[in-house]
This record gives structure tokens, C-alpha cells and sequence, in this order.
């Protein structure tokens, strides 16, 4: 993949709707917007968390055992839902308990389904020289 192809496929993943987004632009909404760039170095965290892992062993790992591939694919479903689920009824809850925490975006982004994109498809993996 060439360089401005990868370049832009990064920036169009990275800006397409998800949880993780959602999150950043709940805490903007409800704080303002310079609580977001606090909340980027836990994204960033989870993104290398979830991805660094992946390159250089998910490929390797999910070929001898492809069942990873489906647990992987169920945790960050599962993770998505509850914040759904969290998102829907949190107009119904206490405002201590809808707090956009840096905890929050880091488990989010961890378990976010792009992070699986980066690291399984996106970045090759490295060569043993």
C-alpha cells in the first residue's frame, strides 16, 4: 500500500463514527471542548495498547488459532453494546455516573473495532531481519 493511500485510509478510519468518537464528542458536549484534548492520551494508549500486540503477534496467533479472531470480535461487541446501552439510558441516571472518564475512552478504544482494523489489516507486519 502506498504511502498517501495508507495516510488516508488512517485519517478516514480514524474519523468515522465509533465508540470512541462518540465518547470524545460526549465529553465535549457535556463539559467543553477542552476536556478532549486531556482525554487524548488515553486514547492514543489504547489504540497502542490493542494494536502494537496485534501487529507484530495477532497474525501469527490467529492462524494457529483462529478461534482469537472470534473472541477478540466478541469482546469489542460486547464492550460496544454495554456502552450503548450505557449511552441510551444515561438520561436516566445519576451525573456522576455519565462522566466521559480517561479510563472510559482508554477501555473503549482498546476494545474498539478500528484497533482490530490497524493491527490485523492496516500495518503489516514486521520482518524478522
Amino acid at each position: 500500500m502506498s504511502y498517501p493511500a495508507f495516510i488516508s485510509t488512517v485519517f478516514i478510519l480514524l474519523l468515522s463514527p465509533g465508540p470512541t468518537n462518540t465518547l470524545m464528542g460526549l465529553a465535549s458536549a457535556r463539559n467543553s471542548f477542552w476536556v478532549v484534548p486531556r482525554l487524548l492520551p488515553a486514547e492514543l494508549l489504547g489504540y497502542l495498547t490493542m494494536i502494537l500486540p496485534l501487529t507484530w503477534l495477532g497474525g501469527e496467533l490467529i492462524r494457529r488459532w483462529p478461534e482469537t479472531a472470534l473472541v477478540l470480535k466478541a469482546a469489542a461487541a460486547i464492550w460496544v453494546m454495554y456502552l450503548a446501552i450505557k449511552l441510551w439510558v444515561a438520561g436516566n441516571k445519576d451525573v456522576s455516573d455519565r462522566c466521559v472518564t480517561a479510563r472510559r475512552i482508554y477501555v473503549t478504544t482498546t476494545l474498539n473495532p478500528k484497533a482490530l482494523v490497524f493491527g490485523l489489516v492496516l500495518l503489516p507486519p514486521p520482518s524478522a531481519s
